[in-house]
């Protein structure tokens, strides 16, 4: 490391449990800093794994994908509103005390409750801008509204 500075936690620590080898294919640097990626060794990517098609109002489908550090997120919902397309986290819907499913007053349409967030709206906005490029490239089809604009 140049200068002093201290190794990220979990790149290097002893700390975090004593290893006396080092996984093939790895030096010793590779457990100091993250994997930055470089012209040789791009950096890993969100990868789609499946998209299932539905339409329901701003919801175009569904996408399951892998994050690069080995998370597999199911069911992320992919919207398109106003020539606008986001995706967001999972949620599942709020369940009332005589098990219905509860409704938002004036609308009657259901509360969802999220079990996943982002730390903030950068990376909120970064995964979304990711799920919805994956789709286009893989599903450009699923953008293209009924009257056949896209």
């Amino acid at each position: 490391m140049p200068g002093n500075a201290a190794p990220p936690v979990g790149w290097g620590s002893r700390s975090l449990g004593d290893y006396d080898s080092i996984p093939r294919g790895f030096s010793d640097d590779d457990r100091r800093a993250p994997h930055r990626g470089d012209l040789f060794h791009p950096r890993p990517q969100m990868t789609l794994r499946s998209w299932r098609p539905i339409r329901k109002g701003a919801l175009i489908g569904f996408a399951a994908i892998s994050l690069p550090v080995g998370l597999e997120i199911d069911d992320v919902p992919v919207l398109v509103s106003g020539g606008k397309a986001w995706a967001t986290l999972p949620a599942r819907p709020i369940i009332t005390a005589d098990g219905r499913v509860a409704k938002l007053p004036g609308t009657g349409k259901p509360q969802f409750i999220t079990f996943l967030r982002w730390r903030d709206r950068q990376l909120s906005a970064a995964f979304s801008q990711r799920v919805v490029a994956l789709v286009r490239e893989h599903h450009p089809e699923s953008f293209v509204e009924e009257g056949g604009a896209q």
